[in-house]
């Protein structure tokens, strides 16, 4: 996910770091979206007050 979303990396520019294949970089991709929105659905907004107590 991280170079992906922070990178800006190609399916293909990752799936050539990783020697994999691009479809396997778009799965791994998926996987991670999807488990971070489950996680934030879990969450249902209860993580908020606590990013806004303890921000800096």
């Amino acid at each position: 996910m991280d170079l992906k979303f922070f990178a800006g990396l190609t399916f293909a520019e990752i799936a050539a770091l990783r020697g994999g294949s691009e479809r396997t970089a778009q799965r791994d991709w998926d996987k991670a979206r999807a488990l971070l929105h489950g996680l934030l659905q879990e969450l249902d907004g209860r993580w908020w007050p606590w990013v806004w107590r303890n921000s800096p």
